[in-house]
């Protein structure tokens, strides 16, 4: 049920809904956004909305007020929602409702890839090669076509249960609520270039994400609060005070899959916050990111400078680099905005230190780490050359081929970063 229409029977009552929703195959945004919509945001972000804190609004703002009170204000909405597409238009059914697996994390779960609608060899299946489930949502739809052909996600026997059509050799999905036919376009030629192999798609194209560094949860042994498995009114209650947030480009970082193969991929600030007891001043105080993908898809994709310049993006806060001329060398200095957190002696915003060696602030996964120091210099070497060469220079162009030989050929008049 639609967030907004639960808090608003439990609000005119005072008791929570006594009916369940509809159990059916007409499903819409709504029915995601209930969930979707705290924590990573995915259901906001899609649709273009950041959440900010206000009590502001007035008819010359463009925020918009929901029923739980949080404020949103306007930003880019994905590229896929703009196109019309719904969240079951990507979405199969094994991973909304489980594959029979069980798995530490949900992402764990998820089946689909950017690459198996863009993409120049997309890869299908037949109708009588669909696995049940998907024969069985097809039929409940009315779209039993025995001749029909599906996009298969990768190399597994699961599909997408879109319609296809195909005209003057270009190929339309469409889409299952809206009807929309829409051309699934190839990626552009940079996105193959060597230097980025190992970079997913969403690290370029992510708009933004939304960052939070000073939220407060704490439990209240006196409030009332209502137990939604027993059903009741409780004596006690999780609180939550929202800190202050703010939209920027992701941070980048490492995860690397069962097989080895690593892949830099988007993060934000999962925990940072101290943790106690309650009894004395003993606490714990944790670090750590966690990976997103935040569904706020453009199709241009971020700027050189974005990532190479920004010290937010290496995962060292909101910041800029001052650059200084020793020598024959160019020494890099790291000037953060935000406070620093006596706890680690780190802007609070951060999720590792600028020049540092220990990388012990990790992430919510035992697979994931920060950029290393190799990765880290090679970025802020690339970002010493965009000083003075545009990304669309020839050199530029040639170091996304070859990087290492590209420095070594470089001229006189050039400096390379100390570090």
């Amino acid at each position: 049920m639609d967030l907004n229409k639960y808090l608003s029977i439990q609000k005119s009552s005072g008791k929570p809904p006594k009916f369940h929703p509809s159990l059916d195959l007409n499903i819409t945004n709504d029915h995601c956004f209930g969930c979707h919509s705290r924590s990573g945001r995915i259901s906001t972000n899609y649709i273009g909305w950041s959440e900010i804190l206000t009590d502001e609004l007035d008819s010359t703002t463009t925020n918009i007020k929901r029923l739980d009170e949080r404020v949103f204000e306007i930003k880019n909405a994905d590229v896929h929602y703009k196109a019309g597409m719904d969240c079951i238009d990507c979405h199969i059914a094994l991973e909304l409702m489980g594959d029979g697996s069980l798995y530490s994390h949900k992402e764990e779960q998820i089946k689909i890839r950017c690459e198996d609608c863009h993409s120049e060899q997309i890869k299908f299946l037949h109708y009588n090669e669909l696995d049940y489930e998907t024969h069985k949502i097809l039929r409940l739809r009315n779209n039993v076509l025995h001749d029909s052909i599906f996009i298969a996600l990768g190399n597994s026997k699961l599909a997408y249960s879109n319609s296809l059509k195909f005209k003057n050799n270009k190929i339309f999905l469409i889409t299952k609520n809206t009807k929309r036919n829409l051309e699934l376009r190839q990626p552009s030629k940079k996105c193959k270039l060597p230097a980025h192999r190992n970079l997913s798609c969403q690290s370029c194209h992510t708009s933004w994400v939304t960052y939070c560094t000073d939220c407060h949860t704490y439990y209240d042994k006196n409030k009332e609060g209502f137990d939604l498995l027993g059903n009741k009114i409780t004596r006690g209650s999780w609180n939550e005070e929202a800190g202050n947030f703010h939209t920027n480009y992701p941070a980048l970082g490492v995860v690397k899959n069962k097989d080895g193969v690593e892949k830099i991929t988007t993060f934000i600030p999962g925990m940072i916050l101290k943790i106690s007891s309650g009894k004395g001043s003993q606490f714990n105080f944790k670090r750590i990111y966690a990976p997103i993908f935040s569904h706020t898809i453009t199709k241009k994709s971020r700027i050189c400078e974005s990532c190479h310049q920004n010290p937010l993006a290496l995962g060292f806060g909101k910041g800029v680099f001052d650059y200084k001329k020793i020598d024959r060398t160019i020494k890099i200095y790291f000037k953060p905005y935000n406070q620093i957190n006596p706890l680690d002696m780190l802007p609070v915003d951060a999720w590792i230190g600028y020049n540092k060696k220990s990388l012990e602030f990790l992430s919510t996964r035992k697979n994931i780490s920060p950029l290393s120091p190799a990765i880290q210099k090679k970025v802020l070497t690339v970002g010493v050359c965009l000083l003075c060469h545009r990304g669309s220079s020839n050199v530029m162009q040639k170091a996304l081929f070859d990087f290492d030989s590209t420095i070594k050929k470089i001229s006189s008049r050039c400096l390379l970063p100390e570090f």
